[in-house]
């Protein structure tokens, strides 16, 4: 017997062929019976153990392939393994595919609430997560029963003909059955780390928690920022309007230099990330801690303002005030500070110091709370026409000065020094923006060079596992006792808290699409290398 025999010819026929109608009313009642089921049963695939799932979908590819090498000329198995069924059990799958990516799956409450109505019928049915719903895993049933039974048919004639068919055959149900078995084990969610603290609490997308074998602890997170960018500005009272257009400096970094409306502008030194540096003043430390010059309605007036934690009232309207905390406790006091001035009405500007950092709280007379820190902490404050123009620390002071941070910190602070010369004219001081600090260059009239805000590019955790250092990045995923970690975001709390949230998922199936794959390539390049005999076999018949 030659390998070009087919099973249909060494065996006999049956008297009576099912063909397309029967195949369009076997997988219209399939796929009706499953949907009634799934709206008596609104309810998701259940998750399996990989043991469990494994053993499940082995029997599934094993059941119809021992039928059909063992039963090949039955009525039912030439069905199965025909044309007709397979074809129709693929358009059936296609469609409930289809459902799948013109409805919306898995809405938000807001997606949900533009539904309506309509939202619980398709939820009954299945149709707002079609990929775990019962009728469309009755149909990747029903598909991978023609693949493995036309496989078990074919294995009973060797050749290499046949080797080619079961391995596509194979290949194309391993890959069928991965996906079934994705839904079944496959878990994906997020794992949220505080900088400092451990956890291995997964939060699942499909709703409740595991944990993973053994805790990830965050050392701590970084950003890579792309390059510093500044624009010309102009300023109204507390108000500053960037440029139109965009940035006028693009690429802000030590040795650029650019010409704008006449200014030639240079860049001596940029920091994507920085800090002020601090210098101690030691200067009778029994006196006044803060000195302002007041200058109302053009007559300049001295004010000095004691160690006191009551606001004191200036005559023409508004207030100032000082709170002095211990080392270490400015940021602590903040909150409180800002809740005790949001029940005030009157405009002013409250510091709080602890003799190394200075902030302060601006309340301006619409009522809006800003803080200043740095450098701009000391910033002249207009009052309507109360100007309060800080002096000097006395304690300490801020030098002037900005020094790069090793490792961009979230919400960074970006720091540039520009000098600006225009017909004789020379400004020259730093440029900064993050949180709390703003910091421009004066040009000549309201005109202002500012620097924009840091614009995050990447994300890195730095994590410790099972006692060993890892980077974890969006594109550089951890693999930790099966489950894939990978950088998603971050957030930090109005505490100044970092936490990083990392995207985690496991799917064992994996290595079964991977087989699966594997044998398609195999039978690809297998029917590949047939092609030419086949041509010539037509040719000649």
């Amino acid at each position: 017997m030659s390998e070009s025999n087919t099973i249909d010819e060494v065996t006999s026929a049956p008297a009576r062929e099912w063909g397309y109608p029967e195949a369009i009313v076997l997988m219209g009642g399939l796929t009706l019976g499953f949907m009634t089921l799934q709206s008596a049963r609104p309810a998701q695939l259940g998750i399996l153990g990989a043991p469990a799932a494994f053993s499940l979908v082995f029997i599934l590819l094993t059941l119809p392939f021992l039928t059909g090498a063992l039963l090949p000329t039955h009525s039912l198995v030439r069905f199965l393994a025909g044309i007709p069924f397979t074809i129709t059990s693929l358009v059936f799958l296609s469609a409930g595919a289809l459902a799948g990516t013109l409805i919306l799956q898995n809405p938000s409450p807001e997606d949900a609430a533009k539904l309506g109505s309509a939202l619980r019928p398709l939820q009954r049915l299945g149709l707002t997560d079609v990929f775990h719903s019962y009728w469309v895993a009755a149909m990747a049933l029903a598909v991978l029963a023609c693949l493995m039974v036309a496989a078990g048919r074919r294995a009973r004639v060797p050749g290499i003909k046949n080797g080619v068919f079961l391995a596509t055959h194979l290949g194309t149900a391993l890959v069928l059955a991965g996906g079934m078995l994705g839904n079944m084990t496959s878990l994906s969610g997020t794992l949220l780390l505080q900088e400092g603290q451990s956890s291995g609490t997964i939060e699942l997308d499909r709703g409740g928690a595991t944990e993973l074998p053994t805790p990830i602890a965050l050392q701590s997170f970084h950003i890579e920022p792309f390059p510093l960018e500044a624009s010309l500005a102009t300023v109204e009272g507390e108000a500053i309007h960037p440029q139109k257009g965009g940035a006028a400096l693009p690429n802000l970094k030590r040795g650029s230099s650019v010409s704008l409306q006449g200014w030639q502008i240079t860049c001596e030194a940029a920091f994507p990330s920085a800090q002020p540096s601090v210098k101690g003043i030691q200067e009778d430390p029994n006196g006044p801690l803060l000195a302002l010059d007041l200058d109302e309605g053009g007559a300049g007036q001295r004010l000095r303002l004691m160690d006191h934690l009551g606001p004191l009232p200036l005559r023409a309207g508004g207030e100032v005030g000082l709170v002095q905390v211990r080392p270490g406790e400015v940021q602590p006091i903040l909150p409180k500070l800002v809740a005790f001035l949001q029940q005030r009405t009157a405009p002013g500007v409250h510091f709080l110091t602890d003799g190394r950092e200075t902030l302060a709280v601006v309340r301006s007379k619409e009522g809006l709370l800003t803080t200043r820190t740095g450098m701009y902490a000391l910033a002249p404050v207009a009052l309507g026409t109360t100007v309060l123009k800080p002096g000097r620390l006395y304690s300490v002071r801020t030098s002037g000065d900005w020094e790069a941070v090793e490792g961009l910190r979230p919400q960074p602070v970006g720091a540039a020094k520009v000098v600006a010369v225009k017909n004789g004219l020379r400004r020259e001081g730093w440029i900064a923006t993050g949180p709390g600090t703003f910091d421009y260059l004066e040009l000549e009239g309201n005109a202002v060079l500012m620097l924009m805000e840091p614009t995050p590019k990447t994300f890195r955790s730095e994590v410790v596992a099972d006692g060993l250092s890892y980077s974890i990045r969006v594109n550089d995923p951890l693999m930790h006792h099966g489950w894939q970690l990978s950088q998603s975001s971050y957030q930090v709390s109005p505490e100044g808290l970092t936490f990083s949230i990392l995207g985690a998922k496991r799917d064992p199936s994996i290595p079964v699409v991977w087989t699966g794959l594997a044998l398609l390539l195999v039978g690809t390049l297998g029917a590949l290398w047939l092609l030419p005999s086949l041509l010539n076999e037509g040719g000649a018949q």
